[in-house]
């Protein structure tokens, strides 16, 4: 009996076919995590820019560079380049002399940042708000006195 041994010199089609499997679901794994990341960045800059226009619009009416709203206000601003949109919720009377107004972040209808700010009533504010409405206020941007 004469047997015939073939010398292989190859892969053969199965086995090359197994090894395109598993590449390909490797990738699928690699791609499904990086698409998570992106998104996790992604959601992460725009609540780091949320906090920063937050802090921006809390120190203005702190160093009354705005008017401090009287009722619930909204208003739209460029930032970023995005338009965000913050709702004032001020409240008065909570504290003996003391205002204090929520500021609301959000970038497509998706609330990113909250930050509550305190203001000391008297009698000087209301001055200051009064000839704020009254003559409008000159904004000092970096030193100098143009509106």
């Amino acid at each position: 009996m004469k047997t015939h041994r073939y010398k292989q010199h190859g892969l053969s089609m199965i086995e090359v076919l197994v090894a395109l499997a598993i590449f390909a679901s490797t990738v699928v794994l690699a791609l499904g995590s990086l698409q998570f990341q992106l998104e996790r960045q992604y959601k992460i800059e725009h609540k780091h820019l949320a906090g920063h226009l937050s802090n921006n619009l809390a120190s203005e009416l702190q160093l009354q560079y705005r008017r401090w709203p009287i009722g619930p206000e909204q208003a739209k601003y460029q930032y970023a380049g995005k338009t965000w949109t913050v709702n004032y919720s001020p409240k008065t009377g909570q504290l003996l002399n003391w205002n204090s107004l929520t500021l609301e972040i959000y970038l497509d209808n998706t609330l990113l940042a909250t930050q509550t700010v305190h203001q000391k009533f008297s009698a000087d504010t209301q001055l200051a708000d009064n000839a704020y409405q009254q003559i409008g206020y000159r904004h000092h941007k970096y030193g100098s006195d143009k509106p």
